[in-house]
């Protein structure tokens, strides 16, 4: 499976044993477009690293995060 964000491979979640236990990936709402500007499917999946800025972002337009800069490129196409 390849991220809709940056298009590398979504590596698997491992439990202690070492057994995947997850390999979807995540939800990268409400970052709406990849990195080279299209617009991600309804059922779009992200790998870990780009799940990362998701939350910040998820985080940012709650208004739990006020000094941390969000980078412009995930603010594209989202509600002012």
């Amino acid at each position: 499976m390849k991220c809709s964000i940056c298009r590398n491979d979504i590596e698997p979640l491992l439990n202690e044993s070492g057994q995947v236990c997850w390999d979807q990936g995540h939800n990268p709402a409400p970052i709406a477009y990849d990195n080279i500007g299209n617009l991600m499917p309804e059922d779009a999946r992200c790998c870990n690293k780009c799940n990362d800025g998701a939350v910040t972002l998820r985080l940012y337009q709650a208004g739990m995060v006020k000094k941390y800069r969000v980078p412009k490129r995930l603010l594209k196409g989202l509600p002012k």
